[in-house]
This record gives structure tokens, sequence and C-alpha cells, in this order.
């Protein structure tokens, strides 16, 4: 805050409801405490740097998870459109399957953008072979060791990228004793080891 032409300056505060303190009518006060040093203002320029990248850390996360919201959705809602005739032709499975490819291709997507971004944000403001970047490394390197799930979607996001859409099968069946549709979503196993090289071992 600051007057028109003079230098800069910002400053803390005070804003209430008048009505919270005599019981009044509402009336937005602004009072002011005091003048921030220019080490307050650059520390706190520096702390909201910190929670806008940590935001935009969060909406690709989000994001990953609106895609994959988006792929269970479009499952749910074929198995609910088979339970009212228990008919799928040839057609629909056709274009289930390549629906069902192009929101896997979203999801894989927004996977490795989430991971690019982060390698992006830890050089940036760390250096490329700083503590930081190195901590985020190992923690990538212990979820490709530890989780099948990982390892996979990181060569599937390769095969599409190089490769094809991913491949998949869509089948349903039904059970009139329980009353419910079952929906199995299968990738073509050998489909996808047409290009083994994009694999490797899993």
């Amino acid at each position: 805050m600051c007057e028109k032409g003079a230098p800069e300056t910002w400053h803390l505060l005070h804003i209430f409801d008048k009505s919270e303190v005599d019981g009044g009518d509402k009336q937005m006060v602004i009072q002011g405490v005091r003048q921030l040093t220019q080490e307050e203002v650059a520390a706190f320029d520096a702390d909201n740097q910190i929670v806008m990248d940590y935001a935009s850390c969060l909406r690709l996360v989000k994001a990953l998870r609106l895609n994959v919201q988006d792929f269970v959705d479009a499952v749910q809602g074929y198995g609910e459109t088979f339970a009212e005739t228990y008919d799928l032709p040839e057609h629909h499975a056709e274009e289930m399957s390549l629906n069902l490819s192009r929101l896997l291709v979203n999801i894989t997507a927004m996977f490795r953008a989430a991971v690019d971004h982060s390698d992006v944000y830890f050089s940036r403001n760390f250096g490329a072979h700083s503590e930081e970047m190195h901590l985020w490394k190992s923690a990538q390197a212990a979820a490709y060791d530890g989780a099948f799930g990982y390892r996979f979607l990181y060569r599937l996001r390769n095969y599409i990228q190089h490769v094809d859409l991913p491949p998949i099968a869509v089948s349903m069946s039904s059970s009139a004793s329980v009353n419910h549709v079952t929906v199995r979503v299968d990738f073509e196993r050998d489909e996808l080891l047409v290009e083994r090289t994009k694999w490797k071992s899993l």
C-alpha cells in the first residue's frame, strides 16, 4: 500500500466487523497497526511464493484424481446402461473400448505431467544437484521399485506416447441371483508386448 508517487510501503492492518464488538449493525472496520519493514515484506513474499507453489502442485494432483474419477464414472455408467437391457452390441463394445482408452491416455499424461513439473520445481528452486532434488528422486525411485502399479503406469505412458492407444477389452456379465452387473476392463497383453522395449522388466 502506498500513496501516489511515494515509495511502495506495506502495512499490517486489523480488519473486523464492528458488530462483533458492540453488538450493533454490521460495519467493516479497517485499522492500521504499523508499517512493515523491508525484511518483513521480503519474508512475506517468500512465504507467499511457497504457498502458491504448493497450491500449483495440488492442482496437478487434483487434475490427476479427476481424470481417474472420469474413468471410474465411465465404467460405472456403462455397467448401468448394460443393466437396463443386458445386451452389449459389438459396436457399443468397440466404442466403449475407444473411450476408455482415451480416458487412460488422459490419466497417464497427467501422471507424467505431475512428475515432470515436480522435477522442474525442485531443479529451479533448489538446484539440479541439491539435497532436495536428491530426496525427490529417491522418493520416485522408491515408488517405482516398490509398487507394480507405479511401474506399469509409467511404462504404459511410454507405450502410449511412442506406440499406440492402450489396447483394452471390455466385457460385462450379470447375475440374476444377486442382481448385479460385473464390468471387466482388461489390457490386451499380446498387443501391449508388440513393442517389448517399452516395458523391460516390471
